[in-house]
């Protein structure tokens, strides 16, 4: 047995797994899953920082391999996730967690008729 036999899973793993569940959480939370179509990249801002893109075919588009999010902050790009894995950006990971988690605590959408 070696050293890495005995190490935990990487905190860079939890940390991307955790990232990507945060955006679907978002996406349901605003919404956004009944109004895009199966196939599209559905793009949307995070918070006037960050955005993300998420590309729900199998084939790539607009850059983005299938079933994958590509994120920005301020323009930039900083992240690409998907339910197996995925990179971010050096020491963007605890901003992109933060930017997610405010976003979904945040204001909630309130569907037509029910104001």
């Amino acid at each position: 047995m070696t050293d890495t036999d005995k190490l935990e899973p990487g905190a860079e793993d939890e940390t991307v797994c955790r990232a990507f569940l945060l955006t679907a959480d978002l996406a349901n939370a605003r919404g956004l899953p009944e109004t895009w179509a199966p196939g599209c990249v559905a793009s949307f801002a995070i918070d006037p920082d960050w955005s993300v893109k998420i590309n729900r075919s199998r084939d790539e588009q607009d850059s983005i391999p299938g079933f994958h999010a590509a994120y920005e902050h301020k323009g930039w790009s900083v992240a690409l996730l998907s339910p197996h894995g995925g990179t971010i950006a050096l020491g963007m990971e605890d901003r992109l967690i933060a930017a997610l988690e405010a976003a979904i605590i945040g204001p909630r959408l309130t569907p037509p008729g029910k104001e």
